[in-house]
């Protein structure tokens, strides 16, 4: 229940974001002040979909072939253990290096990011402590290994960092 709830709640945000969006220009009315700009709506959307999806799902995960803990020999597994900078293991698809859910997880701080002072700091950091619990879910279980999941929180912020710098153009938030 647990991980199914930490898989599904960050898609909440993207999905309410795009609602509140869409709305008015489906002709319903809603306060200008709740509708995100079309500036906002382009960075979200290009830093889930270059962050979690693709650097993340599309190249790593596919790429590293490195096996999960439960996978592993020291685990009762078939795999021997990779460290995460060698992409020699014996995983095929869907690896552990890096973490999906942690990086959709950790990708919450790009809306939070956009809220005004003095509420961005806190919300970005109740993302990245809501992302280290997802990892901390997916370690307990198995699922990933400790630098999966902070190589997801780091590339992920890095990557919701360089698309507001290309995108939001420097524009912070409004006290």
């Amino acid at each position: 229940m647990l991980r199914r709830f930490f898989y599904y709640a960050p898609l909440v945000v993207p999905l309410v974001m795009a609602l509140l969006w869409l709305l008015p220009k489906a002709g319903a009315k809603i306060p200008a002040r709740l509708v995100p700009a079309n500036r906002t709506m382009a960075f979200l959307l290009a830093s889930l979909l270059v962050g979690p999806w693709l650097l993340v799902n599309v190249i790593l995960k596919e790429h590293s072939n490195r096996p999960r803990p439960n996978q592993i020999v020291q685990h009762a597994g078939k795999s021997e253990f990779r460290p995460w900078h060698r992409f020699d293991g014996a995983c095929k698809t869907n690896c552990s290096f890096v973490s999906g859910e942690v990086a959709t997880s950790a990708w919450l701080a790009a809306p939070a990011s956009l809220l005004p002072p003095p509420w961005n700091l806190p919300a970005i950091g109740a993302a990245i402590l809501f992302a280290a619990a997802t990892g901390a879910l997916r370690m307990a279980f198995g699922g990933h290994f400790m630098s999966d999941v902070i190589f997801a929180i780091l590339f992920t912020l890095l990557v919701c960092q360089l698309m507001h710098a290309l995108i939001m153009r420097g524009r912070r938030p409004q006290a």
